[in-house]
């Protein structure tokens, strides 16, 4: 399976329009992205603002595809970036889910 990384950048947004973003991470949520990454020994870490994790099966087409329509969803203009990862990502500084403690 594929990893991707997705930012997701909603145009004239407040970021303290939380009603907005929680809309976009609900959409995101139902279309299989997730707001983690997790270590090989399984914790999970937040991703930062308007990022998302995509583990499976899809093209980066594909994965941009469903991006885009959950971002529609908003109503607001957007912009996307989808990256494939083909080996395991890294990262420093994140903070720890909630749920992996």
């Amino acid at each position: 399976m594929a990893s991707f990384t997705v930012r997701v950048n909603l145009h004239n947004v407040n970021e303290h329009d939380s009603e907005t973003h929680e809309l976009l991470h609900r959409e995101m949520a139902e279309l299989g992205f997730i707001r983690t990454i997790k270590t090989r020994s399984g914790e999970e870490y937040q991703l930062p603002p308007g990022e998302f994790n995509f583990v499976g099966k899809k093209s980066k087409k594909a994965v941009l595809g469903l991006a885009k329509s959950a971002a529609h969803e908003s109503g607001k203009e957007y912009g996307i970036l989808v990256t494939q990862s083909s080996n395991r990502r890294s990262w420093h500084g994140l903070t720890q889910a909630e749920n992996s403690k």
